[in-house]
């Protein structure tokens, strides 16, 4: 629900398997408060907004839903191609896609965050618009990957960092926030940078020109992980 934080500052909402209303409160209040520059999304059925970007500063922010089809003639992933072959890197050297659910995720789990058709479909699309970031949410940790694709570490250039922040809280009705998500007997995989959890924070960008530095701070212990990301060359 907005609060005294989303009053104030501009705030981008993602869909998710979680959130019941938070697409209404987009599309209600929050739109307003978004950057002129934002790109119509297609509709899904009726007026609600399931997917859109708009530009800020020197990166091109991608919102897309995880929860609908992500087929190769879908809308949605229609809507993807082409907002991605549009993006000006001069302009914008950065692009960054976000999502609820994960690609490259190492949690133990029941179930998988995303099937395996739609994150091979997701990831080509985002080795092949050299897309910087992906951030997802879902598991209820935090999670960089090293550039990577089809489960290959990668140079820069030509791969994707992956993070999962779902370290914003959780009901413990249903899932025991004292429990560290990862196994720890299991070997972690050669993709996986940084991991950590039970932990409670958020993801914080800094962006120009040059450069993309982002940090992991959580609420008690500040800031647990930094890294940048160059711009690419154009």
């Amino acid at each position: 629900m907005p609060s005294r934080v989303t009053d104030n500052k501009g705030v981008v909402r993602v869909h998710g398997n979680e959130m019941g209303t938070c697409s209404y409160i987009q599309e209600t209040q929050l739109k307003p408060r978004l950057n002129p520059s934002i790109t119509q999304p297609l509709i899904w059925k009726d007026t609600l907004k399931f997917w859109y970007s708009l530009d800020t500063g020197a990166a091109h922010i991608v919102v897309i839903s995880t929860e609908h089809s992500m087929e190769m003639k879908s809308p949605q992933v229609t809507w993807l191609k082409a907002d991605l072959r549009k993006v000006d890197r001069t302009k914008t050297p950065f692009i960054i896609v976000m999502g609820h659910r994960s690609i490259y995720s190492s949690a133990d789990v029941k179930t998988p965050s995303l099937d395996l058709v739609a994150a091979r479909t997701l990831e080509n699309l985002l080795v092949a618009h050299r897309v910087d970031l992906y951030v997802a949410a879902d598991h209820h940790g935090y999670e960089r990957t090293t550039p990577v694709a089809n489960g290959v570490g990668r140079k820069k250039d030509s791969a994707t960092v992956h993070i999962v922040v779902g370290t914003g809280g959780a009901n413990n009705a249903w899932e025991n926030h004292e429990t560290n998500i990862w196994n720890a007997s299991s070997e972690k995989p050669a993709w996986s940078a940084v991991r950590l959890s039970p932990v409670f924070g958020f993801l914080r960008f800094k962006v120009d020109h040059d450069r993309l530095k982002l940090e992991f701070v959580e609420n008690e212990q500040g800031v647990l992980d930094t890294f940048t990301i160059h711009a690419p060359k154009t």
